[in-house]
């Protein structure tokens, strides 16, 4: 992840529900991802101890495939575009989370971007 030049404070804030599926918040502290100062809305997948999402947009429409996966026990969402062959353009990496509080889990880090 070090070719990425700039980073900036960012949660993840996942909203648990009985049946899985886990509207989720995106905010960050500095704004990357063109046109967002968070971005929301749009995931849509399972949250049971790990995470599963597909995709997201950013408040100027662009949409970025999610690939999430667990590096050193750490929560790792790379965002990668699907208009440059899958590019990876983003790198969130989580360094603590919150316990669920009435539903919700938070998970601080960082966003890594060029």
């Amino acid at each position: 992840m070090s070719e990425y030049a700039n980073s900036a404070p960012a949660t993840l804030d996942v909203s648990n529900t009985m049946f899985g599926i886990a509207p989720v918040q995106f905010s960050l502290t500095d704004a990357p991802i063109e046109g967002a100062g968070s971005v929301a809305t749009t995931w849509a997948g399972v949250y049971e101890g790990d995470i599963w999402y597909h995709s997201i947009q950013d408040m100027s429409g662009k949409r970025y495939k999610l690939d999430c996966c667990l590096e050193n026990g750490k929560l790792v969402v790379k965002f990668l575009d699907p208009t440059e062959s899958m590019k990876e353009r983003m790198v969130f990496q989580c360094s603590s989370i919150v316990s669920p509080n009435h539903g919700q889990t938070t998970f601080s880090g960082i966003i890594q971007f060029s």
